[in-house]
């Protein structure tokens, strides 16, 4: 589970309309260039920025509440806050 603190997440939607949380401030390692991610299907894994930034848009609050939501329960028990964008960075 989680600790109390909050924790960043971009929902991104692929092309092939696969919701996937995007966790920006976890990497795989402390050199590594990949967020750490979590879709239903797959579960947690690492991606890519390229793929984030050129292969996925934005997800829509309708698109990702029930992924957000399983990640907010037991045994994640994250707070996440859900940003549209990433400070300095090109996601959009």
């Amino acid at each position: 589970m989680a600790d109390s603190e909050t924790t960043r997440v971009l929902f991104r939607k692929s092309r092939d309309g696969q919701i996937t949380a995007v966790f920006p401030d976890v990497r795989e390692s402390p050199r590594a260039q990949l967020f750490a991610c979590y879709a239903h299907v797959g579960q947690h894994g690492s991606c890519d920025p390229a793929w984030v930034r050129e292969d996925t848009r934005p997800a829509k609050p309708a698109e990702y509440d029930n992924l957000k939501r399983e990640l907010e329960r037991e045994p994640y028990g994250y707070e996440l806050v859900v940003m549209a964008r990433i400070d300095g960075s090109c996601f959009e």
